[in-house]
């Protein structure tokens, strides 16, 4: 069947209307580092990961990975942006800021920016 170019366009702005892409979710992926190399270690040790290898995913939610805003919906877009910024409670351990681009829980689609401070184990220790 053919269809005009304006009729694949309005069937387009359709699917993009009714397509949940601003959920209120990300995944936090824990990647091996590279390793120093060791002339000879003392006690033989399994081999460790290459660097890049996913050890293992945290999925991050208000109800899941230790982030219990309770507050977010799926129009937030919790997850737009993500940036490392370093070790800001000084526990040894990379924080991470995340963007809520559409949060409304101060105004209609404002934003909100939570800071969220984790532990070892890619859950959030708190925010």
């Amino acid at each position: 069947m053919n269809q005009s170019s304006s009729d694949v366009s309005k069937n387009h702005e359709q699917i993009s209307l009714k397509t949940p892409f601003a959920l209120a979710f990300l995944w936090l992926l824990l990647l091996a580092r590279a390793q120093p190399a060791i002339a000879s270690p003392p006690i033989p040790s399994p081999e460790p990961a290459a660097a890049g290898t996913i050890l293992s995913a945290v999925k991050i939610s208000d109800a899941a990975g230790g982030f219990s805003a309770g507050e977010l919906e799926n129009g937030d877009n919790f997850g737009h942006r993500v940036a490392p910024i370093g070790d800001i409670d000084g526990d040894g351990v990379p924080d991470v800021a995340v963007q809520a681009i559409n949060d409304d829980d101060g105004a209609a689609n404002v934003g909100a920016m939570y800071i969220l401070f984790m532990q070892r184990n890619g859950t959030v220790k708190h925010f």
